[in-house]
């Protein structure tokens, strides 16, 4: 699935939700939030959400029910995957690196089962717009991340993601998140290589390298965090 927007379309989604809650609000309020964010990217030849990040940003509460809120943010979010090379298992302290940093509009429905000052859960959709992409391997030499940085211009700058999550509402200002996002879109895809690849003599499991092949990549991510509201 691939959908492309531009930035326009992107904030015109972002205020028309805002002025749907608006008009059938009772109740309006604005807050900050912070998160730690753990990811993983599917695609990489690796498993494990190894890559710590940050997530922080603005948001929005619209009460529209006794039991439900809607909720939409706008945050600057780290991703990405950290996994280990072969010098780890010689003792090497070093690890290969794919840091995404994103603008993330998240739209969630917050659903109560009582009282609001107690735990919710919440689900909805993200939209994410790629900032900047970078590939490090410290100790190594720079080419064993030359297959992302081959494909890194195809990548797609928009991403929706899909978020499961809930937290504890701790009193009138505070509350904690607990929250999963799972890519619907891919980051990068090429289905006729992938296809020709499987096809091929040399189809096996691979870990990219200096000559791996990467087909494609999608951001999954776990995080925790706090929030506050006015």
């Amino acid at each position: 699935v691939c959908i492309s927007m531009k930035p326009a379309h992107y904030l015109l989604i972002l205020m028309m939700v805002l002025a749907l809650a608006s008009a059938h609000a009772q109740r309006f309020r604005l807050g900050a939030g912070l998160a730690a964010n753990l990811s993983q990217m599917d695609g990489d030849g690796f498993s494990g959400y190894d890559k710590l990040g940050l997530r922080l940003g603005f948001r929005t509460e619209v009460f529209l029910a006794e039991s439900l809120d809607l909720v939409v943010e706008m945050n600057y979010e780290e991703k990405g995957s950290r996994f280990e090379s072969p010098q780890i298992a010689r003792g090497a302290e070093t690890g290969r690196l794919i840091d995404l940093r994103s603008a993330e509009v998240p739209i969630l429905l917050r659903f109560f089962r009582k009282h609001r000052h107690t735990i919710f859960l919440e689900s909805g959709v993200s939209i994410c717009y790629l900032l900047s992409s970078q590939f490090q391997a410290p100790g190594e030499s720079p080419d064993v991340m030359q297959a992302y940085e081959n494909i890194s211009p195809e990548f797609n700058r928009y991403e929706w993601n899909a978020i499961l999550g809930g937290g504890l509402v701790m009193n009138n200002h505070w509350g904690l998140t607990l929250r999963t996002s799972i890519g619907f879109s891919y980051l990068f895809r090429d289905l006729e290589g992938l296809e020709a690849f499987r096809r091929s003599q040399h189809a096996h499991v691979f870990s990219p390298g200096i000559q791996d092949p990467v087909f494609q990549l999608r951001n999954d991510l776990i995080s925790i965090g706090t929030y506050f509201m006015l």
